[in-house]
């Protein structure tokens, strides 16, 4: 949470991995999806968010972050189409290699 508040997405999902080291718990599994969130990868957020609710099915705000998550997948979907949705994500997977500034094709 710590991480998340200095705007330290990266650094929040590397606490998350060590966190869950032992097992996976709601508690990492949510700062996890909100890491991810925070670094506008969706789709996994929402798996995130998911798994946390499967280990903690009354938490409110769980359901919350999953229902956000689910919402922009939605409106991204419909405003950007499948096609450019998947081109999309293959450009922010791309984007996490180190030769990203050699192939900026803006699909942003």
């Amino acid at each position: 949470a710590c991480k998340l508040k200095l705007d330290d997405p990266r650094g929040a999902l590397l606490d998350t991995e060590f966190a869950m080291r032992d097992g996976d718990t709601a508690k990492a599994l949510f700062r996890q999806g909100q890491a991810h969130m925070a670094l506008n990868d969706i789709d996994a957020a929402a798996v995130s968010f998911s798994k946390a609710l499967e280990l903690e099915p009354n938490d409110s705000g769980i359901k919350k972050e999953l229902g956000a998550a689910k919402k922009k997948i939605f409106c991204a979907s419909r405003i950007l189409g499948p096609d450019r949705m998947r081109r999309k994500k293959q450009l922010y997977e791309f984007k996490e290699t180190k030769y990203v500034h050699l192939f900026n094709v803006g699909y942003d």
